[in-house]
């Protein structure tokens, strides 16, 4: 069974009939804490750009974010709260 959405396609099966076609695209993001007022706002634009590039129903969409403190989090050799440390000094 294909959809015009996906080359993937899943179909939730209850007994012998097909309820609807399940297309699951999942976004990712990885950064650091955000408030719930930023990550409700994220989720809503993640997924409507999505929805608008790709034709795919928003419903389908998760969007997944995985959050870090700036200790977990570094670049150049130096957590993120070295680099603001320096940054602020």
């Amino acid at each position: 069974l294909r959809s015009h959405h996906s080359k993937i396609n899943f179909w939730l099966f209850r007994g012998d009939s097909i309820l609807k076609p399940i297309i699951m695209p999942v976004i990712n993001y990885q950064g650091a804490k955000m408030t719930p007022d930023q990550k409700r706002d994220l989720i809503r634009q993640f997924t409507a750009i999505a929805h608008e590039t790709t034709h795919i129903p928003e419903e389908y969409f998760t969007v997944i974010i995985q959050e870090y403190d700036d200790d977990n989090m570094g670049s150049g050799g130096k957590t993120v709260t070295e680099i603001r440390a320096q940054r602020q000094g």
